[in-house]
């Protein structure tokens, strides 16, 4: 394996990025957001299992913090994020021939926004000019503690890097708002970020008054939305209650493996079936489609491994 030592990969790891020196309200924030657990766990030592950093899982708010300090243009939540990042047409031009010249209309300007197969340029440019070409972006922040990545990701990403990274960035928080319950749920594969709320029209049916109050209790704490509750049946020692509301779902981000941040970019590091093992370990798979009918294809891995 070439390139630097780990620990000079460490000790130079964002002072010579593109975009500026890390500041200390962006490591608070960066720290604040991740329960402290989950910061143990990226905290601790990794072990000398050659595909480990395959196991890696970043939060959206990391990727965001990574494009900006590589300098990566992107989009998120109608906010452009400018960057350095040029593409150079005698190496890249195969790019702009196959999907365009990356630009997009940001309030009334071109901005360029390019495509995943820039970012992976783009990463390789960066790790060449810091003397990384050894290791994965999540690599170089784990080995920096930063909040932002896990040793274990949770959820799988596939997707198509014809795409805008602001694109993918916005199908992966969507993706999990889709989800709702199926993810929400799972509280063990959470990163602590709150990414949003969702809601879905319900009902239940109170065989009691006990039921009935329960159910005010949680509107009160904001869990549900009551539309209605009706009596449909009542005697001396029971009522029966059809009560109709919203289920509210607070959505949380997860620890993402995205192959951008995951893979060694200067090394040939995706190999199927190693990828194949990944998935299976991870056993939450996120698609990407590119089919305005499709939308978000989410299931459990072992139904959708073979989408790979």
């Amino acid at each position: 394996m070439g390139g630097s030592s780990s620990n000079d990969a460490a000790s130079h790891l964002w002072d010579t990025c593109a975009t500026g020196v890390q500041t200390d309200s962006m490591a608070a924030t960066a720290q604040a957001s991740v329960p402290a657990a989950a910061t143990a766990a990226a905290a601790a030592t990794p072990s000398h299992d050659p595909d480990e950093h395959l196991e890696m899982g970043i939060t959206l708010a990391g990727m965001a913090e990574t494009l900006k300090r590589i300098g990566f243009p992107f989009i998120l939540d109608g906010v452009y994020h400018d960057g350095t990042y040029k593409r150079v047409e005698s190496t890249s031009g195969w790019i702009t021939k196959a999907f365009g010249d990356g630009f997009v209309e940001v309030s009334g300007e071109r901005k360029f926004v390019g495509t995943g197969y820039d970012l992976c340029q783009c990463i390789e440019d960066y790790q060449a000019k810091t003397g990384n070409p050894a290791f994965s972006m999540n690599e170089m922040a784990f080995k920096e503690k930063q909040g932002f990545v896990n040793s274990k990701a949770t959820v799988f990403f596939s997707h198509q890097q014809q795409f805008s990274v602001g694109e993918t960035l916005k199908s992966m928080k969507e993706g999990l708002l889709q989800a709702l319950e199926l993810w929400a749920r799972d509280i063990s594969r959470h990163s602590g970020d709150l990414i949003g709320t969702e809601r879905y029209l319900t009902h239940y049916d109170a065989h009691n008054e006990q039921m009935r109050k329960l159910f005010g209790e949680r509107e009160e704490q904001g869990d549900i939305q009551v539309v209605s509750h009706t009596c449909n049946y009542n005697t001396e020692d029971r009522s029966y209650y059809h009560i109709k509301y919203w289920q509210v779902v607070k959505v949380y981000d997860g620890w993402w493996w995205v192959d951008y941040f995951v893979l060694r970019q200067c090394q040939d590091d995706f190999e199927v079936e190693r990828i194949y093992a990944v998935i299976g370990r991870i056993g939450f798979t996120m698609v990407e489609a590119a089919f305005s009918n499709c939308g978000h294809l989410l299931s459990r891995a072992r139904q959708c491994a073979t989408m790979v």
